[in-house]
């Protein structure tokens, strides 16, 4: 059944440190100005809080979830009454992830998703030194409906965009450090759900 969402995205262009507070702060105003028109989701940019901070290791701004992160950006979920995708380099025991956590309307995470395909650098090491690879892609409830999530370089493989549908998925979630083009398009149609992309480049879209 045809349900009514108000969807909001995030694009930060200027995620660009010096320190996660900083990013934290440009994010924190930008979510309070997308309260403005009562959203049921909003979403933010891959790792948006430790873009542009000096690190030598993932571990040395990985956080756990909860944490000091999520934490922040529940505090605005619950304010608002909105879903809130907040994704980030998240510890989990001894190892990072890349992740996407899904807040719910009261703050809680309602789910989370760990990309699945860092990207590759040479000799086989990734670009992004120190994280894991996640499980699977899956979806998660809410009381609008099923919703999935994919990080940036997922883009690239269209099976996993698939099961996102044959699990139910009606809205899937971007986040990701590029704005994806034609194949993101290429994967809404095909699989016919919405694409809402969040960008720390200039553009985020939702795509139908």
């Amino acid at each position: 059944m045809p349900r009514k969402a108000r969807i909001v995205t995030i694009s930060m262009p200027n995620a660009d440190g010096p320190t996660i507070a900083d990013n934290l702060a440009r994010a924190e105003a930008l979510v309070a100005y997308a309260g403005a028109g009562h959203p049921d989701y909003i979403c933010l940019p891959e790792v948006f809080a430790t873009r542009g901070v000096p690190y030598a290791d993932v571990a040395e701004v990985a956080q756990t979830v909860p944490g000091p992160i999520t934490d922040t950006i529940a505090a605005h979920a619950r304010r608002l009454g909105a879903y809130i995708v907040c994704p980030l380099l998240a510890r989990r025991g001894d190892r990072i992830y890349n992740t996407a956590v899904l807040l719910d309307r009261h703050g809680q995470v309602a789910g989370l998703y760990d990309k699945v395909h860092p990207v590759p650098g040479e000799d086989g090491v990734t670009l992004e030194r120190g994280v894991h690879s996640g499980s699977a892609p899956h979806v998660i409830e809410t009381d609008l409906g099923r919703v999935g999530m994919q990080i940036c370089f997922d883009m690239n493989w269209p099976n996993e965009w698939a099961a996102l549908k044959q699990q139910g998925a009606e809205l899937v979630f971007w986040p990701s450090a590029f704005e994806g083009g034609l194949p993101l398009q290429s994967r809404a149609m095909d699989n016919h759900y919405t694409i809402v992309t969040s960008t720390t480049m200039l553009h985020s879209r939702i795509i139908d």
